[in-house]
Formats: structure tokens, sequence, C-alpha cells
């Protein structure tokens, strides 16, 4: 792992690694605090569960049935009272590929890479599932809740505010599995990861799940917390006299705060991808119809690129991993190769808008192949049988909340040894990734093209004398 910050910890694993597996091991999962790692013992842990009376008026007169809640479980109660489920899901921090938006102009914030995300097994009670069994049944009601906010709250201590918290609309959970975990990867949580209990909230950014939770309520407003109210929004200054009034030794003045607050915080996020191999600046190994055999993740990938190339002598492997969108899965992942020979004194923002404008205008796009589970136990991510699928399938419909990886092969031209590579991606819903994300102050939700750029044929690959450029 990759230490970026010590105190409080975080970090990222190595991008070519993170994508050696479907599920990410905890060991390579990355780290995002904003505080000090509680300490906290199994046997005295418990969870405020909150539904005030006033609020629980409120949600009647809206037309739902309930009762006012004032239990407190342990994680005993967590793991015995209510069905337990296993769910796939991808969390990924909103400030993922961060470094990409500096490369445009410094924003705040941790130089995150393009590795802060895991896809990891969670296992726990879904949360509409614990509401359900205390009288509040989200499911099976009509009632509008657009009004109406679920929180957590947790113990860490944090630097801006006294505790962690957030929160989304309770509608939200008839719409996305929330779920309690206690385990992931089979494993009960690491205190790093939140032990005893979490909240993975699939599709949204990583700061809404919220680690080592102490208090989940029903109110009627967003979270007034520092970190949903005045952090992880998308603030674009329309000039530099307004960035000059919002960042530097303006950052605790009035006009940045009311600015954040009338700003919408960081949701759902929309889809994305990342190439991990190769990376910028490394040098490529071509591949033989023998060596393909060997990179390959699967035989029948290799064979399909030896159907499709009668003569590949060539070829080069890029793998990556892409998201999907709203539960939407994704359903087709595209890679571009672009002949880019940098001056020196061409900035590096302006090389890496001349590679994707040469993929979008005349790009010559390969499929890549998806790459799902070998054994078949997730089905779109979610762990069932054949028995459970009818059910599993009413509930939220056959959505998928994991990550999918990805490999494909190009075929490079003769002559040519230095490129680029570019990526994009599309749902199964039809949402295709945005061509270009706006910078932003925090440097926050890029879902850019990628682009790895200033690659190398290796050096023992006998070159043609004369270098052939190509756009795509």
């Amino acid at each position: 792992m990759e230490v970026l910050q010590q105190h409080p910890f975080n970090a990222q694993p190595n991008p070519r690694e993170l994508t050696e597996s479907f599920v990410t091991p905890i060991e390579k999962a990355f780290a995002r605090n904003h505080g000090s790692i509680p300490e906290i013992a199994e046997d005295s842990y418990s969870l405020q569960l909150t539904l005030s009376p006033a609020v629980c008026r409120e949600l009647v007169a809206a037309g739902l049935k309930c009762e006012p809640i004032n239990a407190q479980l342990s994680l005993a109660d967590i793991k015995t009272i209510v069905k337990q489920s296993d769910l796939v899901a991808a969390l990924e921090c909103a400030g993922n590929r961060r470094s990409e938006m500096n490369i445009e102009k410094k924003t705040e914030g941790i130089e995150w890479g393009s590795s802060v995300i895991s896809n990891i097994e969670w296992q726990g009670p879904l949360l509409h599932e614990l509401l359900a069994l205390k009288g509040i049944d989200l499911m099976n009601s009509s009632t509008n809740l657009d009004n109406f906010h679920i929180h957590f709250k947790s113990s860490q201590k944090v630097q801006d505010d006294s505790y962690y918290a957030s929160s989304i609309p309770l509608s939200k959970l008839k719409e996305v599995p929330v779920i309690l975990a206690h385990t992931h990867n089979g494993m009960p949580l690491t205190k790093e990861h939140g032990f005893p209990l979490r909240a993975v909230l699939p599709g949204y950014i990583g700061a809404r799940s919220v680690k080592w939770i102490t208090e989940i309520s029903i109110e009627d407003h967003e979270s007034t917390n520092f970190y949903q109210a005045l952090d992880y929004k998308r603030i674009e200054p329309k000039d530099n006299l307004e960035l000059n009034k919002l960042s530097g030794d303006s950052q605790k003045s009035g006009y940045r705060a009311e600015r954040l607050r009338s700003t919408q915080a960081l949701a759902e996020e929309g889809p994305s991808c990342a190439i991990t191999k190769p990376m910028s600046g490394d040098r490529v190994r071509l591949l033989s119809p023998d060596t393909l055999r060997g990179e390959a993740m699967h035989d029948s990938i290799s064979q399909l690129v030896l159907q499709e190339n009668a003569n590949p002598q060539r070829l080069i492997a890029v793998k990556g991993y892409a998201m999907g969108a709203h539960g939407s899965p994704i359903s087709r992942v595209q890679i571009a190769p672009v002949s880019f020979i940098r001056s020196p004194h061409t900035l590096l923002l302006e090389e890496i808008n001349t590679i994707k404008s040469a993929a979008r205008d005349f790009g010559v796009w390969t499929e890549a192949q998806r790459l799902d589970k070998e054994d078949g136990t997730f089905i779109n991510g979610v762990k069932v049988d054949s028995n459970e699928r009818k059910q599993t399938d009413s509930k939220f419909g056959v959505k998928s909340w994991a990550w999918c990886l990805w490999e494909g092969f190009i075929e490079l031209p003769a002559g040519v040894e230095e490129f680029s590579l570019v990526a994009r991606v599309e749902t199964e819903d039809g949402t295709k990734q945005e061509y270009a994300s706006s910078w932003n102050l925090r440097g926050v939700d890029n879902r850019a093209w990628f682009v790895a750029r200033d690659l190398h044929i290796e050096a023992e690959v006998e070159a043609a004398s004369t270098p052939r450029q190509f756009h795509a």
C-alpha cells in the first residue's frame, strides 16, 4: 500500500495489483479516514436505532405506517434477529482519480490516483429489512418519502466536526440494498474498515458508507455534519477571483461556507473506468500468438482474439476495471490506441486533451471482454442460489453493484513504437461515461474517459526504421 497520509491514515494500493482478482483482498482495500481509527470492543458495542415521536408523526401524516423507535441493538442482535444477506459491492472514494484533475490545476485534498476503489463481499442485514422488523415497511409503501432522510452516525472523532456522519434520502432504501456489514470477504470487519459494524451504500460515493456506526436515525432533514454539508461537493469557480475567495486563506470565510451549503452533496456516482495495465509511462511487451495464451486471463479470450486477428504479431494486452451506475452494470468497454509523440514543449494537459480528441474523432475502438466471477456464485453482485433468484429480482430488480474487470487486446500497426490508450464505458441502460469532467475545487467526481499516456514498445522488440503515426 502507498501511504499518502499517516495521521489520519490514508492509503491506496498499486493499481496493477488491484485488478488481479474480482473480489479485492482486504489488505489491498484503500483506506480513507478523517480522524483516528476507533478501538471498539465487541461485547460493549451497541447500535442506537431511532425514530423520534415528532418525525414519526410527520411520516404518518405523509402516509407511512410507523411507531416511534428507541432501540439499542448489540452486535449479536444484529446478526440474529434479522435475515443476513450477502452482497458484492464496490466502494469508490469521491476523490478517486483526483491526480488527473490536478494536471489542469491544483485541487484541494490528497493526491489520489486511480486505485481508491475496492470490490468487496459484504455480509449483514439489509437496512430496510431491519426497519421492517421495527414496523417500518418501506418496500410495500407507495408513500413519497423524499423529504425524509436516513442518518448514519460514526464513533470516529474527526478533524472538522465532533464525529463523522452522513445521510441519504429515506426513499433510496427502496432502490439501493443498503447493508449493515459486520463481515467482509467472509471474515469479521477489521478495525481499519469499520469493526464492528459499518454501512455500505452501493452506488454512492464512499463517503456515504459510514464506518464504526453507533446510531441510525430517521430525520426530516439532510445531515448537517461537516462532511455532508461542507465537503464532498463539486464546486466549480466561475473565474480566478471566485477561486481566490474559495481557497487558500479564505477557506474558512462565510462566502465559502455559503457556497458549499447551497451546493448539492455528491451522492450516486456515474459510470467510470480505469486502465491498470499498462500504466502511463510503461514499456509495453508485444504479444505473439504463443505469449497471448499465457497473458489472457481466460483461454476463451485468447481464442477469440486469435479468431479476430488472423496473423497477430503486434498485439498488446490492456486491462482495467469499470463501474456502472445506479445499479446498471457495464455493457461495453472500449479501448483505442492513439499515436502521439510528445514535444518537449507540449503541456501535459494539452497532450491529454489531444489524445482524447483524436480517439473521439478518429478512433478505431476495440471491444474489451468483461470478466465475471468464474464459478457463477454471484449474479450481478448478489450472492444467490437458483431457488432465491426470483426473490432477489423482485426486491431491487436485476442490478449490479460490483465493478467489472475487463481485458482487451489491440494490434498495433508496424512501426508504431510510442502511443497512448483511451478507455470508455457504457452501462446496460445506455448511460455513457462522460468525455470530460469539469475541474472543481475539491477534485472530486472525476468520471472522464481514462487515458494511459506515454507508452513505449519494449526496446528488445525490433522496430521499423521509420516510425508510423496513426490517429487510432
